[in-house]
């Protein structure tokens, strides 16, 4: 599943993608290009946000954060909850693409994706 998200990803280089219903709530994901590393930032939108995790993929990734652990060949960033109005921001290297998944407090999940 996760290889077939990644080729369709590469073909529409589509960035960033909201998959499944449209978020409410306008959550944001994006990647700042730096020189020595990426800059990761996740906001919340107007909503508080349940169960969030950002998955990273990549060559070589590297993060130094507490939030975050190895999972195969990803690293996968447990953020939990988080309130409306509020981002989350992480440097990273290597990073490619990056997915955050997170719920509304209605229950409602969904998912952003975003390519370097």
């Amino acid at each position: 599943m996760r290889l077939a998200l990644l080729a369709a990803l590469v073909l529409t280089a589509c960035t960033p993608t909201l998959t499944g219903p449209a978020d409410p709530g306008g959550a944001r994901l994006t990647v700042t290009r730096g020189e020595a590393f990426d800059t990761v930032r996740f906001d919340t939108g107007t909503q508080a946000v349940l169960g969030a995790k950002l998955t990273l993929t990549g060559r070589n990734l590297a993060v130094n954060d507490p939030n975050c652990a190895v999972d195969g060949s990803q690293i996968v960033c447990t953020l939990g909850a988080r309130p409306a109005e509020r981002g989350y921001v992480l440097p990273v290297r290597g990073l490619l693409i990056v997915q955050a998944n997170f719920a509304r407090p209605d229950g409602r999940s969904y998912d952003l994706i975003t390519e370097r």
